[in-house]
């Protein structure tokens, strides 16, 4: 079964194929209207270094973003890994932020990312702004007995912005709804054309075709050969031995009729060929 003929079959059936479509079609609309709206935030914060530096017995300002040191990539670490602590997520959720968030640092920097993500957009937004001041906080926490001045902090560099999505689940249902659509839609247009195709063709007095794609018939079974021979009288064959072998007569009969040459001679039970031989001579009538 190839490609071209089930393209053909379903074209041919498409009565067969429309209404699977449109039931898959129907289901795929009313899977997407049941799930809920996700809203999503991402911000982005970057842990920068002191503001001022002690050269001496002088303190001068120094531009923080020149501060290449490991430390920020560790604070910015150790405060990711704070914000993501189960601790931080039951303060967050007595407080009546139940939408989920994640904090992660990109790699080898000092970059954090934070992605919220809830089916309500007030609680979706209030939720960014507190993970992003709780990773502040944590961050400024770490530092206490520093000087004011000398202290890593965190440095917004995205305001959220919220805006909505599917879940990745209800994307997959999707899917897999339209796949096994499609793959019905075919069948059954496929199975309705081979059922109705056999049908037609023992109802027209002929074989079943071929399956498209499987294997050739082999020759089927000889004819058998007439039962009836037809009226001509072979040379040298009597009425009565035609009509013998019709089983008109008797066998008494047939053994006096005469026989054409090479043709086998009929006996009786018991009795061998010669002695019914002997007595076709003796009955044959004789030539004056």
């Amino acid at each position: 079964m190839d490609l071209v003929y089930i393209v053909g079959a379903t074209l041919r059936r498409w009565y067969v194929a429309l209404p699977v479509v449109i039931v898959a079609g129907i289901s795929l609309l009313f899977v997407r209207s049941s799930l809920p709206t996700v809203y999503q935030t991402a911000t982005t914060g970057l842990v920068i270094g002191p503001q001022e530096s002690i050269i001496g017995n002088a303190t001068v300002e120094v531009n923080p973003f020149v501060y290449l040191a490991d430390s920020v990539k560790v604070m910015a670490i150790a405060g990711a890994s704070v914000a993501n602590s189960q601790q931080v997520r039951d303060k967050l959720a007595a407080e009546g932020l139940d939408a989920d968030y994640s904090v992660a640092v990109q790699p080898g920097t000092s970059f954090i990312d934070i992605m919220v993500s809830g089916t309500d957009k007030e609680v979706t937004e209030r939720t960014t702004e507190r993970v992003l001041r709780e990773v502040t906080d944590i961050v400024r926490g770490f530092q206490e007995k520093s000087p004011e001045g000398q202290r890593m902090s965190v440095q917004v560099l995205q305001e959220p912005n919220v805006f909505e999505t599917s879940p990745d689940s209800s994307q997959r249902l999707m899917l897999v709804i339209a796949a096994l659509g499609l793959a019905a839609a075919i069948g059954g247009a496929v199975t309705t054309d081979l059922v109705l195709g056999r049908r037609a063709a023992r109802a027209g007095g002929a074989a079943p075709g071929p399956i498209p794609g499987g294997p050739l018939p082999g020759p089927g079974p000889a004819a058998a050969p007439s039962a009836e021979r037809s009226g001509r009288r072979e040379p040298g064959e009597t009425e009565a031995g035609k009509a013998g072998e019709a089983g008109e007569v008797s066998p008494d009969t047939m053994r006096l009729n005469a026989f054409r040459e090479g043709s086998p001679r009929p006996s009786e039970p018991g009795r061998s060929w010669y002695e019914d031989d002997a007595l076709a001579k003796s009955s044959a009538p004789r030539r004056p």
